[in-house]
């Protein structure tokens, strides 16, 4: 499951997401089934195997919700980037693309953030407020007409997700009993054909 963090203040108000500050998530997936928790400070440092559920069956689930990340941006170098929301992941994943990015609304307004503003604690606010009221919507659009769509790179938080995934297809194939070759063995077939005339 790919979510957001979505901080609240105690109060439930939006916040910024920023360590030490007693913030919450309002996200009831991350506060109620996995990984159960729903203080920010500790679900920032969750590590992998707090973020997915294995039952003994072999079905398993994960959470993904956006984690810190490394990011130089103005006077912060290696800084720590805690988004909010997939959009400003996605925004400190890809500096200079939304740096060059054409439109109007969001994507002005990223664009204009990211020029302006001298460090990354400025830039999440910036960012937060312009996504508070943005229209998400025509950003998605921006991107899709964007000519350099393919240099987008995926924020970490959901490439780990897609390869948690991919992992544990992997395993369930591999795990499937009664796995056929996909192309026949002959000599298992007359193997299996001469077992059952010795069965009459």
């Amino acid at each position: 499951m790919i979510t957001d963090l979505d901080a609240k203040r105690a109060d439930g108000g939006n916040a910024v997401p920023k360590r030490g500050q007693a913030l919450l998530t309002r996200n009831q997936t991350i506060k109620t089934w996995l990984p159960a928790q729903e203080l920010l400070d500790l679900l920032l440092d969750m590590k992998p195997d707090s973020l997915a559920l294995l039952d003994q069956s072999g079905v398993g689930v994960r959470v993904a919700y956006q984690q810190p990340t490394k990011v130089s941006f103005g006077t912060d170098n290696d800084g720590e980037a805690i988004a909010n929301t997939f959009e400003d992941a996605l925004v400190y994943h890809n500096i200079e693309f939304f740096r060059a990015l054409e439109g109007i609304g969001l994507a002005k307004k990223f664009r204009d953030a990211l020029n302006t503003t001298a460090n990354l604690e400025e830039l999440s606010s910036r960012l937060h407020a312009d996504l508070a009221k943005g229209d998400k919507a025509e950003l998605a659009m921006n991107l899709l007409e964007s000519e350099n769509l393919k240099e987008l790179v995926l924020p970490d938080y959901i490439d780990d997700g897609l390869r948690w995934l991919i992992a544990q297809l992997k395993r369930k194939e591999d795990d499937v009993d009664g796995k056929m070759p996909i192309k026949p063995d002959p000599a298992a077939e007359t193997d299996a054909a001469e077992a059952a005339e010795a069965g009459q």
